[in-house]
């Protein structure tokens, strides 16, 4: 997805105040759009949870199955949204577009403060655990469900939730308000989509990480630093399980 030679943010009319090439990020959406597409997947996913429960016996194999409709509906409500805004390539909306290679420095900065404010907080006060989607007992059953658990971790969780709340819910916010407000309503968002039986803190932590993929969507207009940002955050929490 990098290219050194691209620039600007993900769809939208050209803005002259920013330069040949470069255009508005955020005008094919409107709010309105985040308060579909979140009522729309909640609407959705617990349709299919039920589904899958019926259908599939045991843990983690409900949860392991139960993702891959979840994922694809993550990203296909945000790409039918866009639909509705755009007559053409609606994935741009949500931000796939290319990045430049520079930008992965953007990424290593975020990885960086997200590890020190761990690390400082651990120190301070203790340290928050993260469930995953299968604790260490179910991902030693078998090899294939420690790849499966794996890859929807490392590879399909940041891309599907990306294009959910930065993509969508970041981006439709942010075509009305200023960036830090847009922001803030997205990272707690994500961080309550993730406050589970695990530890609270966790949340405010994945609520500010949040925070700092919008400033990376912001910042480069591609949706591709946020994910491989999500990506190695994601791999840096799993490794406890394969230690």
């Amino acid at each position: 997805m990098a290219d050194a030679g691209s620039v600007g943010p993900p769809a939208g009319p050209a803005d002259e105040s920013l330069g040949e090439g470069r255009r508005k990020p955020w005008s094919p959406l409107e709010p309105a759009d985040a308060l579909i597409g979140i009522g729309a997947v909640i609407v959705s996913v617990s349709i299919l949870g039920a589904i899958v429960i019926a259908l599939v016996q045991g843990e983690p194999d409900q949860t392991l199955v139960g993702l891959v409709p979840q994922g694809l509906l993550f990203i296909g409500i945000p790409i039918a949204i866009a639909s509705m805004r755009v007559a053409s390539r609606p994935w741009r909306v949500m931000g796939y577009v290319p990045f430049k290679g520079t930008d992965l420095w953007l990424v290593a900065a975020v990885i960086g403060i997200q590890i020190v404010a761990f690390i400082a907080f651990s120190n301070l006060f203790f340290t928050p655990e993260q469930d995953t989607v299968v604790d260490d007992k179910n991902f030693d059953k078998t090899t294939l469900i420690a790849i499966a658990a794996v890859v929807l971790i490392v590879i399909v969780a940041p891309v599907t939730e990306e294009t959910l709340f930065r993509g969508l819910f970041f981006g439709a916010i942010r075509s009305r308000a200023p960036f830090w407000v847009a922001a803030g309503i997205s990272g707690v968002a994500f961080g309550a989509v993730h406050l589970g039986p695990g530890d609270p803190a966790v949340a405010g932590f994945l609520a500010l990480f949040g925070v700092m993929l919008a400033w990376l969507y912001e910042k480069t207009g591609s949706l591709g630093p946020p994910i491989a940002a999500h990506m190695v955050n994601n791999s840096l929490a799993i490794i406890p399980l394969l230690s």
